[in-house]
């Protein structure tokens, strides 16, 4: 058995099929949505050209649960994260969308635990906002310095 903290390395072969190296099987999406729900890392490569192509057979395995009808990205939604893709700011935008998803993970496992405060989309979102403010204010705080620190160097 494969334990969490190893590397397993899928080849993709021309037919289309995935071949898990680690167990000499061919493996199905699902086993591959199988080790994301289980934390288990894993790269898939071209087995020809030896080419990481992990993001694009993820973002294949998205689009077949569009497909399916999840809908989990309404077409604005799809239409903004194209537009991100020409924003100056699209690695600040692809930090927030990270850390965003993570705290709503991390909010939404512990749902039913009565260690951990119940779950609330409302307060889900105040403190989404919250954090994005106060990054917002470290943000607009860290310009303010460098204007100051350009006049002062300016009067030299």
């Amino acid at each position: 058995m494969t334990k969490k903290d190893d590397l397993i390395l899928i080849k993709k072969y021309s037919n289309r099929r995935l071949y898990n190296t680690q167990i000499s099987e061919y493996i199905t999406h699902q086993q591959l949505i199988d080790f994301i729900k289980e934390d288990q890392d894993f790269k898939i490569i071209d087995a020809e050209s030896k080419e990481d192509i992990t993001r694009s057979i993820l973002i294949q395995i998205l689009f077949e649960h569009e497909q399916k009808g999840y809908n989990l990205f309404p077409d604005k939604t799809i239409k903004q994260l194209i537009k991100a893709y020409d924003s100056t700011g699209y690695k600040d935008f692809s930090q927030f969308l990270t850390q965003s998803i993570n705290m709503f993970f991390d909010k939404t496992q512990h749902e039913g635990d009565p260690a951990q405060p119940s779950y609330s989309p409302m307060n889900f979102f105040n403190e989404i906002t919250k954090k994005n403010m106060e990054m917002f204010g470290k943000s607009m705080q860290i310009f303010a310095n460098a204007g100051t620190n350009s006049k002062d160097n300016k009067d030299d």
